[in-house]
Parts: C-alpha cells; sequence; structure tokens
C-alpha cells in the first residue's frame, strides 16, 4: 500500500514537471533562435526565462555566455559558461569559450588553464589548436604558433584560410615578409570571395610595398657654408705674454655618410656606417678638420625593445696631419614602456690615442674612457618627431695627470616636423668635467662646465634634397683661463638623400 502511494506521488510529480520541461525546452530554442539572428536582446530575455524555468540547463547558460559576448559584456559571461560547465551533464564547448574570453583579456596563465581543461573534455581538436596558435602568437612564440595554426587545418580543412590567415601573421611579426605574403596568398587561392581573402589581399600589399620600399643602402651627401666666430677657442680674457691670432674665420663644410642595413628576418638586427666629415677653413688652414668613421651594430630584439652592441672606430685629422683615433662601445638595452616610450641604458668603453707627441708627460691624452648612460626617448606624430633626454657618467682616465677627469654629461635633443617638409631640431646640453689632479702648469686642479645648444631648420623642398640652417653656441667655463672661452657657428647648407 505504502509502495503504491510513493509511486503515485513520483508520477503525478513527473506528470507535473513534463509541461514545465516542455516550456523551458520550447524558451529555449526560441532564445537559440533569435541569437542566431542577432536578436541579442530577445535572445537574452528569453533565456532568462528558460533558466527560471530550468534553473539546470547547461545550454541555456552556455547560450547566455554567447550572448552576452556578442553583445561586447565579455566579463560579464564568464559567469554564465562556468555556470554551464556545473551543471549535469556539462556543456563542455564552454572551455573553449573561457579560454578565449582570458586570451582576449591578456590572462595568458587562466587562458592555458581553460584550453587544457577542454582537451580533458575531449573539445574540437581543430579549436583547441587554434586557440593555443593564438595565445603563443600573444607570448611571442611565432614558430611554435605556426606549428598549431597548421595542426588546426590538419584536424579541419575548412579553418585553412583563417589558419594560413593566422601563420602570414605570426611570420610578419617575426619579420619574415616573404613567408607572410606566401601565406596570404594561400588564402586568397582557396577562397578568393570571402572576407578573409579581401584581408589577404590588403596585408600582401603592404607587406609587398615594405620589402620593395626597404633601402638595403642609404647616403647622403652635404656641402655648406660654416661661419665660426672662435676656430681655435680663444680664452674670453687675455692672458700674459700670450699674443692670439684671428680667430674668426669662414670655412667650408662637406659631409658624406653611406649606411647599410639589411632586411633580417626574424630578432637579428645589424646596420653599419660610414661617415666623412671635413672642415675647410679660409685663412686658418692649420685648424682644418678631417674624419673618417665607420661603425657596425649588431643587435636583437626582444618582446619589448631590443639589445644593440655598436663597435666604431674614428679617425681624425687635423690641419692634414694626423691628430686622434678611437675606437668605442656601447652596448646598450632599450625598453619600450608602452608605444612612443623607450627607455634607454648602456654601459661603454673607448680607447682615445693622441697621433701627435704631447708637449710632457702630464699632457698625454691617450685615455681608457669608461662611460654609463640612462636615457628616455618619447616619439610622436607617427615617428617624424621625437625627444630624447639623456644622463651620461663616464670616467676619462687618462695617462697624462692634467686630463684624468670625472665626466658628468646632461643633454636634450628634439625634432619637431611643423609644417608639409619642415621640420625644426634643437638640441641643448651640460657637461661638467671635473679634473682629478693638480694642473702641472697652473697648480690648480681644473674644473669644467661646458654648455652647448643648437637650433636648426630644415626644408625638405623636393623629395630627397634638404636645405639646412641652424645655429650654434657654446660656453665653456674653467676656473683656468686659458680653457675658459665663448662660441658662435652659423652653417647653412643642402643636403642630398639617395
Amino acid at each position: 500500500m505504502v509502495r503504491l502511494k510513493i509511486t503515485a506521488v513520483l508520477s503525478l510529480l513527473l506528470l507535473c514537471a513534463l509541461p514545465i520541461s516542455a516550456s523551458a525546452q520550447g524558451l529555449l530554442e526560441r532564445a537559440i533562435n533569435e541569437y542566431r539572428a542577432e536578436n541579442y536582446e530577445e535572445a537574452q530575455e528569453l533565456l532568462g526565462q528558460t533558466l527560471k524555468a530550468d534553473p539546470g540547463s547547461a545550454k541555456a547558460y552556455y547560450y547566455k555566455g554567447l550572448t552576452l559576448k556578442r553583445m561586447g559584456n565579455i566579463k560579464a559571461a564568464i559567469p554564465s559558461f562556468k555556470a554551464a560547465l556545473k551543471q549535469i551533464p556539462p556543456e563542455k564547448a564552454a572551455c573553449l569559450e573561457l579560454a578565449a574570453i582570458y586570451l582576449t583579456l591578456d590572462e595568458y596563465e587562466q587562458a592555458a588553464d581553460w584550453l587544457q581543461q577542454a582537451e580533458k573534455n575531449g573539445a574540437r581538436p581543430a579549436e583547441v589548436a587554434m586557440l593555443r596558435g593564438m595565445l603563443l602568437m600573444r607570448q611571442k612564440r611565432h614558430d611554435d604558433a605556426i606549428a598549431q595554426f597548421s595542426a588546426a587545418k590538419a584536424a579541419e580543412p575548412a579553418l585553412a584560410p583563417t589558419a594560413d590567415f593566422q601563420i602570414a601573421m605570426a611570420h610578419a611579426s617575426a619579420r619574415r615578409l616573404e613567408q607572410a605574403r606566401a601565406s596570404l596568398k594561400t588564402v586568397i587561392t582557396i577562397s578568393p570571395d570571402s572576407d578573409m581573402a579581401e584581408y589577404a589581399r590588403d596585408y600582401e600589399k603592404t607587406f609587398a610595398n615594405v620589402v620593395k620600399d626597404h633601402r638595403t643602402w642609404r647616403g647622403t651627401v652635404f656641402a655648406g657654408y660654416l661661419y665660426d666666430d672662435n676656430v681655435f677657442g680663444k680664452p674670453r680674457s687675455e692672458i700674459a705674454g700670450i699674443v692670439f691670432p684671428k680667430n674668426r674665420d669662414n670655412a667650408f663644410v662637406g659631409n658624406f655618410r653611406l649606411d647599410y642595413t639589411p632586411f633580417l628576418e626574424g630578432r637579428k638586427l645589424f646596420s653599419a656606417q660610414y661617415a666623412l666629415n671635413t672642415s675647410t677653413y679660409g685663412q686658418r688652414s692649420e685648424y682644418d678638420q678631417i674624419s673618417n668613421s665607420i661603425s657596425m651594430t649588431p643587435g636583437i630584439s626582444l618582446d619589448s625593445g631590443a639589445l644593440t652592441a655598436p663597435i666604431t672606430y674614428s679617425h681624425y685629422l687635423l690641419g692634414q696631419d694626423p691628430y686622434m683615433q678611437q675606437i668605442a662601445t656601447r652596448p646598450t638595452w632599450y625598453l619600450m614602456l608602452v608605444p612612443g616610450h623607450i627607455l634607454q641604458t648602456g654601459l661603454g668603453y673607448s680607447r682615445r690615442e693622441m697621433l701627435k707627441k704631447p708637449l710632457s708627460p702630464e699632457e698625454n691624452r691617450d685615455a681608457n674612457i669608461f662611460s654609463g648612460t640612462l636615457g628616455y626617448l618619447y616619439t610622436f606624430v607617427e615617428g617624424r618627431g621625437f625627444l630624447n633626454l639623456r644622463y651620461e657618467l663616464s670616467d676619462d682616465v687618462a695617462e697624462g695627470k692634467n686630463w684624468h677627469n670625472l665626466g658628468n654629461r646632461f643633454s636634450a635633443l628634439a625634432l619637431i616636423p611643423v609644417w608639409k617638409g619642415v621640420s625644426v631640431n634643437l638640441s641643448g646640453d651640460v657637461a661638467l668635467q671635473n679634473y682629478q689632479n693638480s694642473n702641472s702648469y697652473f697648480s690648480v686642479r681644473r674644473n669644467d662646465t661646458l654648455w652647448s645648444m643648437a637650433a636648426g631648420v630644415s626644408w625638405e623642398a623636393i623629395k630627397g634634397v634638404k636645405l639646412n640652417a641652424q645655429y650654434g653656441h657654446t660656453r665653456a667655463e674653467s676656473n683656468i683661463n686659458i680653457y675658459d672661452y665663448t662660441r658662435n657657428t652659423i652653417m647653412c647648407g643642402l643636403e642630398l638623400n639617395f
């Protein structure tokens, strides 16, 4: 009798639940139809009604998450997807959606965890591979990402256009533009009329232009006029027993520079440069200058910057006679804080050798020079303008005791585009030099403060041809009169880039 009563109650409850279940199922089907028709607000309302009627519907939670995601509320979608996984049976596809959301939020550990869970739940291998490839792309692991995208299209051929497009982006991020173009051409071939093919055509054209416009060799020639009101640094005050010659003169200035920058794939960086600079004075030919320098800068691109190790050799002639040679290196680390803001830090060493015999051992300027720098670079106007602030600490360990000094130098350099083809350049620095020994001639420890500034304007009259003009001012303050002077220069000329 008791068993009959229990059976009757259960039957009654089942009969009551059937209409509720049927009602919930009908609401869910309507909600899914509205979702597929992109009527997300209607779908959201129907899904709410579905969950009231059937709080344990995993599919309803799953579609609620999809709807919120489509409406742009990706964070709000997370609880719905997690709820879909807690129901019995769970909606296993929610793992992939959670992985995609955390990837969008740049929470890579969470994304990786949900991808692993999706694999355990038997999620579609192709979609897991696609999402894992995108995760690896964000982590700058481009070759690993390419392997995942290749696995995705092997598992699901319908994903081939999307996978090949992502492979192209991975090659492009690794600076392999020719391989990127090949993958994009595959996308265009597979589905020529798709939206993906349109994107591929645009990117392929862009990459083709980058390869075409890249110039491995670049040259610059400058010829101009220089007015110098203190060619040899005549002291500001008269010095007893010394008669200084005329210190003003005009000069011809000629410069030539050749840059070599090959297009390298991957993280490798390299550039080289040769530069020739000349100043030929009209009357003070003993101060004519010719300098030759050659530099090589190998480096490596990092996830958020770069590391370079330039090596430079320079040779100087003064008045047609060998004057000085120097070899220097300055390994430098560039860290991009945010786009357009770069921190620079480096350590330097150089060896300076004077090519004329000094007047005395105390005046020997041959030296080992050690330095450290810290700088900040800000770029603007799409990289055409910049501001560079820099501090340098140096120890000039000269062999002659009169020239050993510690230096602190603060400098600023700015390039400001002001109009079509017209830009203004401004620079200034102050160098504090504290000499370490009492000067053998003047019996005091020399202390110098060197102020310098320059302001110029450049006008690119036609492409590759610039008219340049610049004014420079130098003020050297020293507690030893012979090193205390003021100098002004005015230079203008024509620059040709080829």
